[in-house]
C-alpha cells in the first residue's frame, strides 16, 4: 500500500479532484489531501468541501 498526496487549492475542479482521490483510494492505496495553508478549508466549484 502506497501514501499517495493530492494538492488542491482554491477552487478545484470537483471532478478532477474526485476522481482520482476513489481510484486511489479503491486501489488499496491511502489518500491524503494537502492545501496550500494549514487548517484552511477548501470547497471545490460545485462547492463539494474536502474530507
Amino acid at each position: 500500500m502506497a501514501r499517495v498526496v493530492l494538492l488542491v487549492d482554491e477552487m478545484f475542479e470537483d471532478s478532477e479532484f474526485q476522481v482520482p482521490y476513489d481510484r486511489v483510494r479503491r486501489a488499496g492505496h491511502e489518500a491524503s489531501i494537502v492545501g496550500l495553508a494549514a487548517g484552511k478549508q477548501l470547497a471545490g466549484r460545485r462547492s463539494r468541501p474536502t474530507s
